[in-house]
């Protein structure tokens, strides 16, 4: 008699994320033995706490098992659908864990006033949708290019770079109304 998991591993990506659909725990640890080297390596490219990589790395399998159900493989390969989610999960965690340092810096040293450039910034900012916000956030802090912001955001790439134009034109034309930038794009203040 043969054992279940040796026969799971000619199985496709896609075959085994029905199973965990269904509950399979055997389908899960042979996904688990194909991606999570990968997305280890993702996430020590994205992290730099080794306690951070391996949790998220748990995280993001936690999130597969649970979204099982509503993948379809018409819409996207598995590999795609798994690398999409972990990409995203890494990145929400460098973010927090970047907001959570820069607070850190901030409560060190209280005596340094913030530059007028970042409160005008956040004031701009302020104007934006919580979406805007997060394109404008992963182009600039995060460096993703247009391909990356619509794999993380889950939109399609025509509308992600129009949201993000968009956006960065209403934030240009706050500074410019507010009198925070000329009409060359440069600090208007002396």
């Amino acid at each position: 008699m043969s054992n279940p998991a040796d026969e799971l591993k000619t199985f496709p990506d896609d075959a085994l994320i029905e199973g965990m659909a269904h509950g399979s725990e055997v389908a899960f640890v042979e996904l688990y033995a194909r991606f999570a080297p990968y997305l280890g390596a993702l996430a020590r490219r994205m992290l730099q706490n080794p306690e951070d990589i391996q949790s998220s790395v748990e995280d993001i399998f936690v999130n597969l098992w649970q979204r099982a159900p509503q993948y379809d493989p018409r819409r996207v390969r598995a590999a795609t659908w798994i690398v999409i989610i972990a990409h995203r999960h890494i990145l929400n965690l460098a973010f927090k864990r970047k907001l959570s340092s820069t607070l850190l810096e901030t409560w060190d040293a209280p005596n340094q006033a913030p530059l007028p450039v970042d409160a005008d910034f956040k004031r701009a900012a302020a104007i934006l949708t919580p979406d805007e916000r997060e394109l404008i956030e992963l182009a600039l802090f995060q460096h993703c290019n247009y391909r990356e912001l619509a794999n993380v955001t889950g939109k399609p790439l025509r509308t992600v770079t129009t949201s993000l134009r968009t956006s960065l034109e209403r934030v240009y034309t706050y500074l410019q109304d507010t009198g925070l930038q000329d009409s060359d794009g440069r600090e208007a203040r002396t």
